[in-house]
């Protein structure tokens, strides 16, 4: 794996090498993000189904050791048959709004009759509640299937947007006073390209509210055995530098979360796990073993009577 190629992000051109089961993770020692390479083969894909079958959570095991789904099936499982309006409380996403408003209110930002875009914010459950109290509320997701299940099932307002081949301003209609992107800026390859067509659909004072995982050994050894995850961690003074090139200003950077990279995985997982934590342990990176989540908020060109 090459790791002399010069950052995108600061023109470094020295970076370490995260190996994990099916990625290679380029991290540069100069600004700090990390780009993901997905691996050409995974180092036990050659054993054969029949035989994982014959073990305690075999099928597990095999999807987990080999090639799996693309991104462009990777959440049409979102609200299949066991999902759907009305239910939300027994699922993942129980609490969104409440979490959301109690977070925004320490700044003094209401979503109270606010036009507020969601992106990538699929299964479309905080939609659903905010087109309650909002001016209009509308979704975006990635995949046709969810957004087709979002508007059929929780009838809200649910559009197609893909970070690497769609602009965000094509795809939706009019101005938003918050933008809200949770968790899916890590699967932005050109966050300039984003930013560039996202400025045209905000206005004076507009607010954006993004969640992300940052740079750390531990965020790239927990998600080593999914094919389809983050693109890039970024460094949240790599995202305040883009965001204020297009004029959105950072006023807020917290921690919301974080927990051990094993934290959730089972006790037979770790024979698999724990090896790549020790070939990446004097690694010249961030060596973190901690799953974090920090949220910035941005204002569009903020007006001194804010």
């Amino acid at each position: 794996m090459n790791n002399q190629s010069e950052c995108e992000f600061c023109g470094g051109k020295k970076a370490t090498v995260i190996n994990t089961y099916k990625h290679y993770w380029v991290y540069c020692t100069n600004c700090g993000n990390i780009v993901r390479r997905r691996k050409k083969t995974y180092l036990l894909e050659f054993i054969p189904k029949s035989i994982f079958l014959k073990l305690p959570k075999g099928k597990t095991l095999f999807s987990m050791l080999n090639r799996n789904k693309d991104k462009d099936a990777f959440y049409d499982y979102y609200l299949g048959d066991n999902q759907g309006q009305g239910i939300v409380r027994r699922t993942k996403w129980e609490g969104e709004l409440e979490s959301l408003t109690k977070e925004l209110s320490r700044f003094d930002i209401s979503l109270q009759n606010k036009r507020v875009l969601d992106i990538s914010g699929g299964p479309g459950f905080l939609v659903q509640d905010l087109k309650n109290i909002c001016k209009e509320a509308v979704v975006t997701e990635y995949s046709q299937v969810a957004v087709d299940r979002m508007k059929d099932l929780l009838k809200v307002n649910a559009v197609k947007f893909d970070y690497d081949t769609d602009k965000i301003g094509k795809v939706v209609n009019g101005k938003f006073d918050i933008v809200l992107i949770r968790a899916s800026i890590n699967f932005c390859l050109d966050i300039r390209k984003m930013l560039v067509s996202l400025k045209n659909i905000l206005h004076q004072d507009s607010i954006v509210y993004v969640s992300f995982t940052p740079p750390t050994l531990g965020a790239c050894l927990r998600w080593q055995f999914d094919d389809y995850t983050y693109h890039i961690l970024y460094n949240p003074e790599t995202l305040a530098r883009l965001f204020a090139e297009e004029g959105l200003v950072a006023f807020a950077k917290y921690e919301m979360a974080r927990y051990h990279y094993l934290r959730g995985r089972h006790l037979r997982f770790l024979p698999l796990m724990i090896p790549y934590q020790i070939i990446n342990s004097a690694k010249n990176c961030n060596r973190e073993l901690m799953q974090k989540c920090l949220v910035m908020i941005f204002r569009k060109n903020p007006s001194a009577a804010w």
